[in-house]
């Protein structure tokens, strides 16, 4: 019965998950062996009633989770590109430099004309409202235009909608924090590594004279300033495997979430090496260890993915695909043109534009493409983790594919021992997961 239940050690504990109705038990040698013979011979008279039922859960879930959900035709997500340009040349860049190969700004008009795009097509009582670039707040008029727009077409249909945005963090001034703030927006500011010189090396500047470090040390001080929750970004690349350090220093600092994600690129000097799983674990489980003491003594903060999965664990509510790309989720070029995300605006994933609509064909051979993965279908941890994004696999470098799924295995291994933690040691925590 294979798949149908993992059994994994981590840090002196032993565990089973049932990956598909998502019941986590502590385990040892003996319920190991009495779980394996219930899986392997159901019918037997001997196991107990309660086993059965739980091995009959499990695979009735799987049965109904192997269907697969059809995609949804609505928008509910969007991602507005409002400038192909950024202050900023990182050297992992998936987009050339912010500008995607091309050179277009956003203006008013064409951002009104994008919302009212995404209006027509929209279902549902919530939009979530990602505007990004290149540098978002390289083009702050278009940016205040979105969030005035939005919210007065989100007022007009009784919608809820939901502001968020990425940037490096260099433009901030008060001004535009204060827009920010005035509308709710969760801004993300990007840096990779609490060491100055690995920063700069990331993270160059366009102009080559200043350094993303020093500019920040000031503009964090004035984002956290506001008394409101702050994320930051961490990019992980061969450069910074010391990552654990850099996202502790954001939470001493003040931040409420850190998102960390790996190096999109087929670019030599960025590729992981198999030597690097064992580094890159010990430094998740640094970051774990900080986190339960945060548990420990009630501090509220939250890390991608180690838990911002938890409530879904506990409700367990399976993640059937990594994000809902191309199922409610479309990015919007400076020019109008749509795409299945950001990462993709490029002329071969084009899906269409606001004045013609969708290419229905395009759009449904894309799907199909989205929805084949035999090495998601085989995973223990695909309902935690949701399998591949689509982006990453476009990537032609098939040891990258395999690096980012062990680490995401290990990551999926994380999040379960730290929701029993929490459950066993300090339940009344878990409020703040499922808030």
């Amino acid at each position: 019965m294979s798949g149908f239940y993992k059994t994994f050690k981590i840090w002196g504990k032993s565990f089973i998950f049932l990956p598909s109705s998502m019941i986590l038990f502590e385990s040892n040698k003996d319920i190991e062996e009495m779980v394996k013979f219930a899986f392997e011979h159901a019918d037997q008279k001997s196991i107990p009633h309660n086993v059965k039922q739980l091995i009959n859960i499990e695979k009735n879930t799987r049965k109904c989770l192997e269907q697969s959900k059809p995609f949804d035709d609505f928008i509910n997500s969007i991602q507005i590109n409002m400038i192909n340009a950024c202050n900023m040349r990182c050297k992992y860049c998936f987009a050339d430099g912010g500008s995607h190969h091309k050179n277009s700004v956003m203006d008013e008009k064409q951002a009104k004309r994008v919302i009212d795009y995404v209006f027509e097509h929209i279902e549902g009582n919530l939009l979530s409202v990602v505007i990004i670039g290149g540098e978002p707040m390289l083009n702050m008029p278009v940016f205040e235009c979105i969030l005035h727009y939005c919210k007065k077409k989100a007022l007009e249909k009784n919608i809820s909608v939901r502001f968020a945005t990425t940037t490096n963090g260099t433009l901030f001034d008060a001004s535009n924090l204060q827009l920010l703030d005035s509308y709710n927006v969760m801004a993300m500011i990007s840096q990779d590594s609490c060491d100055k010189n690995i920063n700069d090396y990331l993270r160059c500047m366009a102009n080559g004279r200043q350094s993303q470090y020093e500019i920040l040390q000031g503009k964090k001080q004035l984002l956290l300033s506001q008394q409101k929750k702050r994320a930051a970004h961490i990019t992980i690349t061969p450069f910074n495997k010391n990552f654990a350090q850099t996202a502790i220093s954001f939470y001493e600092e003040g931040f409420y979430h850190v998102h960390l994600d790996f190096v999109k690129s087929e670019v030599a000097e960025f590729l992981f090496a198999e030597t690097d799983i064992a580094i890159i674990k010990e430094q998740l489980e640094i970051l774990s260890r900080y986190i339960i003491e945060c548990i420990d003594k009630n501090k509220i903060i939250n890390c991608h993915p180690l838990t911002d999965d938890i409530k879904r664990i506990h409700n367990r509510i399976p993640r059937t695909r990594k994000c809902n790309v191309l199922d409610g989720l479309y990015a919007f070029s400076p020019e109008g043109n749509i795409y299945p995300c950001d990462v993709l605006m490029y002329d071969e994933y084009e899906l269409g534009n606001i004045y013609t609509g969708m290419d229905e064909n395009r759009l449904i051979k894309m799907r199909e493409k989205f929805g084949k993965s035999e090495e998601c279908a085989n995973c223990w941890a695909r309902y935690i983790c949701g399998g591949k994004c689509f982006a990453e696999m476009q990537d032609s470098i098939k040891a990258n594919q395999k690096f980012i799924c062990i680490m995401r295995q290990y990551m999926a291994e994380i999040t379960l021992y730290i929701y029993d933690y929490i459950q066993t040691n300090k339940p009344e925590y878990l409020d703040n997961y499922l808030k």
